[in-house]
């Protein structure tokens, strides 16, 4: 055998198998299903897709047709062009029957979504919308693609829960999605997570969330929120009466963000849910919180892990959980290390009520950031032991700092005032001070404190 050849035999094929090559797929099961309906496309858009697909020389996607006749249609990760977006919106103005509309991972861009929106303001059957990981972010046209999901969030009133995480948004995205926020009446879940809004952005959306009076949950973690605007995030909880779940996990919120989240947390009574997981948040900021939750009276889940807390910032948050107004029935402090002393709290607190708490484990001493000698004093209590110390009323220092009685002083003027006074105040307790009065007197110009 080794000294001869190997001949492959020639294969017969027979000519039928070559018959209506051109357009084959493996769709004769649905042709048969539309060929059994009393109606062209009995709400499902199934002939129209596969009509077009022929006219543009595309193979129909089996996963696209099968999908049509159901109440969801999941199309991941398929790298649709223009082409198969085209077709398949055609199909989707037809359809009535489609409840779910999943397009996550495919190549979408300002062109595919501008499509998708002008069918979407066609279609009010569909009440849910992925569109997450779809390039929304790129500029590729005229229009971003923000102003086109802008349009459909004001206009179409069937969507309730919408995706737009993984998108790249910036902050010019931010004031079209803003808008959109603003406006809509019907959207109740947000997705705005794994974008890049930094602090314009989230002011854009902080101004919007406030004016909402639709969305129940949002989530707007894995972006840059930070300073001015996690500030802005949360002041919208002062007069947003709706949401009840709120991620902002991932963000860096640090010492202003916990700021005024403390105070959020002393006059919201509608928040159910907030995770605040990988914040930058300090035992300060564990502080400021655990004073807004002693007389908080609706959070019940509160996610805060992975900050640098310290034990001490731990046992400060225990102690505001253990406040009878207080009706927190979990609290998550993934990897933070706590004392042995948080451990006796937490089982004192589920004694009188339902209540779980996860931590990164026991300790035996206060870590070096956490040590601290006695309590804090409260920025205010300085000032008035200052008063009591010189033997002069509120009245006589503040009209003492204002030489023009003219009975108001911007903010930056008043704090140096009061740094000249040698109260022993840090300038990140300056800085609260001027919040304490900013929220005391809301009929004042901003940036200015009135006098009496």
């Amino acid at each position: 055998m080794a000294g001869y050849p190997y001949v492959v035999p020639p294969i017969s094929i027979p000519d039928s198998l070559f018959e209506e090559a051109e357009y084959d797929t493996d769709l004769e099961e649905a042709d048969q299903n539309d060929h059994q309906s009393s109606s062209p496309d009995s709400g499902t858009g199934r002939k129209s897709y596969r009509k077009l697909c022929e006219k543009v020389q595309l193979i129909p996607q089996t996963a696209i047709v099968n999908n049509l006749s159901g109440s969801s249609m999941i199309i991941r990760n398929r790298s649709l062009g223009v082409k198969d977006v085209q077709v398949l919106i055609t199909a989707l103005k037809k359809n009535t029957r489609i409840e779910c509309l999943d397009l996550e991972g495919n190549r979408l861009e300002g062109e595919g979504a501008a499509r998708i929106s002008k069918m979407l303001l066609e279609n009010k059957f569909i009440t849910h919308l992925s569109l997450a990981n779809t390039s929304l972010g790129k500029v590729s046209s005229d229009v971003p693609a923000s102003a086109s999901i802008s349009d459909v969030m004001k206009h179409n009133n069937g969507i309730t829960c919408l995706n737009l995480s993984g998108n790249d948004f910036t902050e010019v995205d931010a004031k079209f999605i803003a808008s959109g926020i603003e406006a809509t009446e019907h959207i109740t879940d947000l997705d705005l997570s794994h974008n890049n809004f930094h602090e314009e952005g989230a002011q854009y959306i902080g101004r919007a969330l406030a004016e909402n009076r639709s969305i129940e949950k949002m989530n707007l973690s894995w972006n840059h929120i930070r300073r001015r605007g996690a500030v802005s995030i949360c002041r919208a909880l002062h007069r947003n009466k709706v949401l009840t779940h709120l991620d902002l996990s991932w963000n860096g919120f640090g010492y202003e963000g916990a700021l005024m989240l403390g105070q959020v947390l002393k006059r919201n009574r509608y928040l159910k849910e907030l995770n605040i997981s990988n914040n930058r948040i300090t035992w300060q900021g564990a502080l400021f919180i655990a004073n807004g939750l002693k007389i908080n009276e609706s959070l019940e889940t509160l996610k805060i892990g992975l900050n640098p807390l310290t034990t001490t910032g731990c046992l400060d948050l225990l102690e505001g959980i253990s406040s009878e107004c207080c009706v927190l029935k979990t609290l998550d402090m993934t990897g933070v290390p706590v004392l042995a002393e948080f451990e006796l709290m937490a089982k004192a607190v589920q004694k009188s009520r339902d209540f779980t708490y996860v931590h990164g484990g026991v300790v035996s001493h206060h870590d070096k950031l956490g040590e601290r000698i006695g309590k804090r004093m409260e920025p205010m209590q300085k000032v008035i032991n200052y008063i009591k110390r010189m033997d002069i009323r509120p009245l006589e220092l503040f009209r003492g700092f204002d030489k023009a009685a003219i009975f108001e002083m911007g903010n930056e003027a008043f704090k140096n005032r009061l740094k000249r006074a040698d109260m022993g105040l840090h300038q990140h307790e300056l800085d609260e001070v001027i919040e304490l009065l900013e929220n005391a007197d809301k009929g004042k110009r901003e940036g200015y404190v009135n006098f009496p």
